[in-house]
């Protein structure tokens, strides 16, 4: 008996080795082990949790280093992102920022490479649901335009994962003050010019500025993920 479970894992290590044999085949054989009785075993399935949680991380890091590619095999055909606040204020589902599919997506972080230097996220708190299907990444941002401008948001991302392991949608909640400022986006909500001279704060009269010279601009304008 002792000689047969030898045997048998020579093979699985022979096999692994193999240029000829597929990885994930020596994977799946490795996954299966011979107890005393002598009837293979398969180990238990992968924790759904810990596997959304490392697909989470890896979505992060690829949007950190500017990978299309790595950020678009994990996503779902039918992946859905969503920025539920508007710059406006207007928080009609009809009217708040959506993309739906995945060619959409990809325009949409293409754009967003294309408006940064650099994409950081700092002090991230991952939190899955108790099955793992429901992701939330609490984060800050530490970003760079490209022209040279700290951008610092705060972040809520939520993101939704489907049985086999692929996000079908993405929320991303975000300070949208911050962006309006940073790129220009009226915010109709802005207090009266009246109380922000009484106010001797810089970030009200550059806000109250910025709402000025931005007036007849189209809010979606060339907006990236901010």
């Amino acid at each position: 008996m002792l000689s047969r479970v030898l045997g048998t894992a020579s093979w699985t290590r022979a096999l692994a080795r193999s240029s000829a044999v597929p990885l994930l085949v020596a994977l799946v054989l490795g996954w299966h082990s011979l107890p005393a009785g002598g009837q293979g075993a398969r180990a238990p399935a992968l924790d759904p949790v810990a596997t959304n949680v490392r697909t989470t991380k890896a979505l992060i890091a690829a949007l950190e280093r500017e990978d299309l590619e790595g950020i678009q095999a994990r996503l779902s055909d039918e992946i859905q992102l969503v920025l539920p606040l508007a710059p406006d204020g207007n928080n009609d589902p009809t009217h708040v920022d959506q993309f739906v599919g995945r060619q959409a997506v990809r325009n949409l972080m293409w754009r967003t490479f294309l408006a940064y230097r650099r994409i950081a996220f700092v002090d991230s708190v991952i939190t899955p649901s108790s099955d793992g299907q429901v992701i939330f990444v609490e984060a800050r941002g530490d970003f760079l335009t490209l022209d040279g401008r700290s951008y610092r948001n705060v972040y809520l991302i939520k993101l939704v994962f489907d049985d086999v392991g692929a996000v079908t949608r993405i929320e991303e909640w975000t300070n949208p003050v911050t962006a309006a400022l940073t790129w220009g986006f009226p915010l109709s909500a802005l207090p009266t010019q009246r109380s922000i001279a009484v106010s001797t704060s810089g970030t009200a009269r550059q806000a109250a500025e910025q709402t000025q010279s931005a007036g007849d601009r189209p809010l979606h304008a060339a907006r990236p993920i901010s």
